[in-house]
């Protein structure tokens, strides 16, 4: 297994192979969230503007809500199906093929976006969103890559790098997006140009794997692995007694993120009129915020405390945190929440994935991350068909929601004995 060193949170790799996986594996998240950051903060405008290219103008607020919650929950349900699929055939015919299989289907879906709306068909976007999903397994497979190559010791700090890739792209996604927003650039854009950049980018993104990204699975096995025996294999992170707490945990808190991030853009839009312009830049601020945590305060951390102490603290605070949103609904509240939220999501999230890596063997890790994937859609899917009767009472209940699904999995880890992974 190759392995890494630190210096002072930055990686030094002990061979050029390593250097070039995981330089490779970053710039494939850069690119792969740019796509998905220039697309997410045209949601509010699509279903909620009055001129909107998928909705008729006389939709009431509900019938919005609806259809903006049913676009959301698509690519997670998407994502249930696809990221076991492709997590256990990386294990089996190794990921950098798998990784660009899953770019190039991502690529497909964003043109088929960008028809859906230059027709108005908001099926066709349904559907784009749908298979978008089943393709969005490279963060899972990147991160199974970064734990092939990666010491039990160090798998929560080199999985960081895969989210401060995540970062980048998630501020100069959104970016973008707020640029070619602005009123002055309308005669050379349209809702449909971020889709047609995604796409673009998803194609460079193929080209940049199969160039660049060394094999990290060396053993081939003949298994054959289908839709329906991936699907199954999920359940292990249900049932297997080293990780089926983690899951439950895991569920608890990917659900507080959900609550968060599907119904802030609704919140920023309804109660303070934000524009698509000002939703990119808030969320390039997010993106710059994981930055900071990842480079100058993670790597302290994990030097000095156990990845669940990390995990319990974190999520504490994202519980505390979202709650606020409920009790102080203006506008330089949430900026604040945003940034403590976001910073503290990250340290949850990376410490929980190290845990449940250094859970099972190395054979395993396409398989778990697959899983920790598949977990992922199913929370966002339980979100989205909830949020819109929720928005429609009331649109701060879902930060009530968000807060108390962090505190429910500080809780949980807290009443569970310590984890072989814990390290």
């Amino acid at each position: 297994m190759l392995r890494l060193r630190f210096n002072n949170g930055c990686f030094m790799s002990q061979s050029s192979q390593t250097k070039w996986i995981i330089f490779a594996l970053m710039l494939t998240i850069i690119i792969d969230v740019m796509g998905g950051g220039l697309v997410f903060p045209l949601f509010p405008h699509l279903f909620l503007a009055s001129n909107s290219v998928l909705m008729p103008a006389d939709a009431s607020l509900s019938t919005r809500h609806i259809y903006y919650a049913i676009a959301m929950g698509l690519w997670p349900l998407g994502i249930f199906f696809g990221t076991p699929y492709w997590g256990a055939m990386s294990d089996q015919a190794g990921r950098k093929k798998m990784l660009a299989a899953c770019l190039m289907g991502t690529a497909v879906t964003y043109v088929l976006g960008g028809i859906a709306l230059k027709t108005s068909s908001i099926w066709l976007f349904m559907i784009s969103r749908l298979i978008s999903g089943f393709f969005a397994g490279s963060f899972a497979l990147a991160q199974a890559a970064i734990a092939d190559v990666s010491h039990p010791d160090e798998k929560a700090r080199n999985m960081s790098w895969i989210t401060l890739a995540l970062s980048i792209g998630l501020v100069i996604g959104p970016f973008i997006t707020s640029v070619t927003a602005l009123p002055e650039l309308a005669k050379w854009f349209s809702s449909a140009s971020p889709f047609w950049f995604a796409a673009i980018l998803a194609c460079l993104n193929t080209g940049s794997i199969l160039a660049l990204l060394n094999e990290t699975v060396t053993q081939e096995n003949v298994v054959k692995v289908t839709l329906i025996k991936a699907l199954t294999s999920f359940t292990f992170i249900f049932t297997d007694k080293r990780i089926r707490a983690l899951a439950w945990i895991s569920l608890a808190v990917q659900m507080g993120w959900g609550f968060y991030v599907l119904t802030v853009p609704l919140f920023l839009e309804q109660r303070f009129g934000l524009t698509t312009h000002d939703i990119g830049l808030f969320f390039s601020v997010l993106g710059i915020t994981l930055m900071i945590m990842q480079l100058l305060i993670q790597p302290q951390l994990f030097k000095r405390f156990s990845l669940r102490v990390l995990f319990i603290f974190g999520s504490t605070i994202c519980g505390l945190t979202f709650l606020m949103g409920f009790i102080f609904p203006y506008l330089p509240a949430h900026w604040l929440i945003m940034i403590i939220g976001s910073m503290f999501d990250l340290l949850t999230y990376s410490a929980l994935m190290a845990i449940c890596s250094n859970s099972v063997t190395d054979a395993e890790q396409g398989k778990v991350m697959g899983g920790a994937g598949a977990l992922f859609g199913i929370a966002w899917v339980i979100n989205s068909s909830v949020i819109a009767p929720i928005v429609n009472h009331n649109i701060l209940i879902p930060f009530i929601l968000a807060g108390l699904s962090f505190l429910v999995g500080a809780i949980l880890m807290g009443l569970c004995r310590p984890f072989q992974g814990d390290r």
